[in-house]
């Protein structure tokens, strides 16, 4: 397991120091170039136009520690940390405001169940919230992968774009939960780009 203090702070910070140290050494010390590894530019992309609401850093400290107990690798505690994030993004879709409009779970089950997606075959979805239908795609792929190769295609399978950026960070993470190494969702407005494209 990699530790997530260590994984982005060079020594332990005291929680005072955390919160500055959030946007200038998480973030803005990410240097992405066209050699640059695509799960740091995930994490550069994902986090640049975030804003830290926490206020208190010594908070910030102590859901720190308790990520770091997280086991990840772990099959059983990730897909237990899965299911919780999912509740949590079904908490956050009913509460949806300002015109946003959330899918319900079941609906895009219904859909993807009635599509019956198969290996190779791509899903996009050019306005991705927080993942719902991906999810749902990648769960019903799940059921059929078998190989090494049908899990390539599993991680190559979904293409998404979410225009606000809080959205799009909960979609990045829901697919790095749903075993998407690299997740193929970006950040931007798909009414200004030619879908063909």
């Amino acid at each position: 397991m990699v530790r997530f203090t260590i994984a982005i702070f060079d020594r332990v910070l005291k929680g005072t120091d955390i919160k500055d140290s959030i946007g200038n050494v998480l973030i803005a010390g990410i240097q992405v170039d066209p050699a640059t590894p695509p799960k740091k530019q995930i994490v550069k992309s994902t986090f640049e136009d975030a804003n830290n609401y926490m206020k208190d850093g010594v908070l910030l400290r102590q859901i720190i520690n308790v990520i770091d107990d997280l086991d990840l690798s772990d099959y059983e505690e990730s897909h237990a940390f899965g299911e919780i994030y999912e509740s949590i993004l079904r908490e956050l879709q009913s509460a949806g405001s300002a015109g946003e409009f959330y899918t319900p779970r079941p609906v895009t089950d219904f859909m993807v169940q009635m599509i019956q997606p198969k290996i190779g075959e791509r899903c996009a979805d050019f306005a991705c919230g927080t993942g719902g239908f991906l999810t749902s795609w990648l769960k019903e792929l799940d059921k059929v992968k078998k190989t090494t190769d049908d899990v390539e295609l599993y991680n190559q399978s979904i293409y998404g774009r979410e225009k606000k950026q809080f959205p799009y960070m909960l979609c990045v993470t829901n697919m790095l939960l749903h075993d998407v190494d690299i997740p193929k969702i970006e950040h931007g407005n798909s009414l200004l780009h030619n879908v063909l494209d």
